[in-house]
């Protein structure tokens, strides 16, 4: 990595691409990058020095497979992610997910109830999102006229 700095700077670039052995693309580095591990060197990393990296699946048919790979690529933490994250698809979907990944962080939501809260860490949430519709894109509140944002949530 700091071969890498040291070529960007000497050079001018700003980015660099990352090869594998087989001249695969893999990734990109940026000054940025550089600049952010600099500033914050104590960043949410794991064991081998890499950013944490976070997912969010949907509960429906067919993301059986995106979580398989998601989990196969070294996730950290899985996100089920659901309007109404207190339904028997979402806690079935957390259900078979923590089955098969026990040791993987699952987070379920979202809720705004404490029954809600309580029935995703019964099924094996590591921990819950709160509020419903709360998002500047989400169309929950416009099309249900249902929304909790997450102050008010009752967790």
């Amino acid at each position: 990595m700091k071969w890498c700095w040291q070529k960007c700077t000497k050079n001018a670039f700003e980015k660099a691409l990352v090869v594998d052995d087989e001249f695969h693309l893999i990734g990109m580095i940026t000054v940025k990058d550089f600049q952010k591990a600099e500033r914050k060197p104590n960043a949410c990393k794991d064991e081998q020095g890499r950013l944490r990296v976070g997912a969010a699946v949907g509960a429906g048919a067919g993301n059986e497979e995106r979580v398989d790979a998601l989990v196969a690529a070294g996730v950290d933490v899985l996100l089920i992610d659901s309007s109404h994250g207190h339904s028997e698809g979402v806690l079935q979907r957390i259900r078979e997910t923590r089955a098969k990944y026990p040791d993987l962080q699952i987070i379920g939501g979202n809720v705004a109830t404490a029954a809600g809260a309580r029935a995703l860490a019964e099924a094996g949430c590591s921990a819950v999102k709160v509020g419903i519709g709360p998002g500047s894109i989400c169309t929950t509140r416009i099309v249900t006229g249902v929304g909790v944002p997450q102050i008010t949530g009752r967790c």
